[in-house]
């Protein structure tokens, strides 16, 4: 649930983010996502609504690293203009296409690029999404954990796997919620960018 304040904005925000994450869920598993031996890609139409959700998932996902940033957020400016008339289809259709077709690019880069391997010999039981770990030497967290390897995606411009950095995991990694996408909004253009980054990796 999103923390915003009272008001029609923040309440119908609260309750289209609930219906994001209940579509986000049932589209991961009807695509049984984590299935090894299915191909990565799927028909245009799946993958262009996956990458949709996924970007308006990191778009309330910026809430909790910086609301203030989350106030530029596409997401944010369309709820506060009509609460009224913004619902999870509303949404959906903020991405800009060249968002979408970036998110999209990442799934063919990851198919064909160096995480396919790391995919292929890993099983969804050697996956922690979202890792967190505390010592008194450290406290840090990262995007995933796989078999051992703890990966950190980062936005780049262009789509290159190489933006992903990957070291070996601590021991002791506590898993939290995942996050759906790493990309934070920046204020600026309709794209949620204002610097002309893409999502990368």
């Amino acid at each position: 649930m999103l923390h915003l304040s009272t008001g029609d904005a923040g309440q119908i925000m609260r309750t289209v983010g609930k219906e994001l994450a209940d579509r986000l869920k049932e589209t991961v598993l009807r695509l049984e996502l984590d299935n090894r031996d299915l191909p990565m890609d799927r028909d245009q139409d799946e993958e262009e609504d996956l990458a949709r959700l996924l970007i308006t998932a990191a778009w309330c996902q910026v809430n909790y690293r910086t609301p203030i940033g989350f106030a530029y957020t596409p997401l944010a400016i369309t709820a506060r203009e009509d609460p009224g008339a913004f619902t999870l289809e509303r949404l959906l259709q903020l991405p800009h296409r060249d968002m979408v077709a970036d998110v999209v690019a990442q799934l063919y880069k990851t198919a064909d690029g160096p995480l396919k391997a790391l995919r292929d010999r890993s099983r969804p039981e050697d996956c922690t999404p979202g890792p967190t770990f505390s010592t008194h030497h450290l406290t840090a967290d990262a995007d995933l954990a796989v078999d051992g390897l703890l990966l950190d995606f980062t936005d780049r411009v262009g789509t290159r796997i190489s933006a992903c950095r990957a070291a070996p995991a601590p021991t002791g990694v506590v898993n939290t919620c995942g996050r759906a996408a790493g990309w934070r909004a920046q204020p600026g253009s309709p794209a949620g960018m204002d610097d002309g980054r893409r999502a990368g990796s």
